[in-house]
């Protein structure tokens, strides 16, 4: 899917592996343009382990150096 390698070069998804950040949060409609994450409706009383939620993780937030990976997906995908 086009869209998985695309969206590869900006994070991936936590939950659903091989899925792009559309289908990841469920949708265009849900997806908050500013952060580039989820964004989830409002629930109430219920729990969720972190093992459970499937979420759109920007790479800046899980790694230190988030421009390497993006520079490395990136030039995989023009070599490709």
């Amino acid at each position: 899917n086009c869209d998985y390698l695309s969206d590869l070069r900006f994070g991936y998804c936590r939950g659903l592996p091989l899925s792009d950040r559309s289908h990841c949060c469920g949708g265009t409609d849900n997806v908050d343009a500013t952060s580039g994450r989820c964004v989830f409706p409002m629930v109430v009383n219920v729990s969720y382990s972190e093992e459970e939620l499937v979420d759109w993780l920007p790479w800046d937030e899980v790694l230190h150096f988030p421009f390497l990976v993006y520079l490395a997906v990136s030039v995989t995908l023009a070599v490709l």
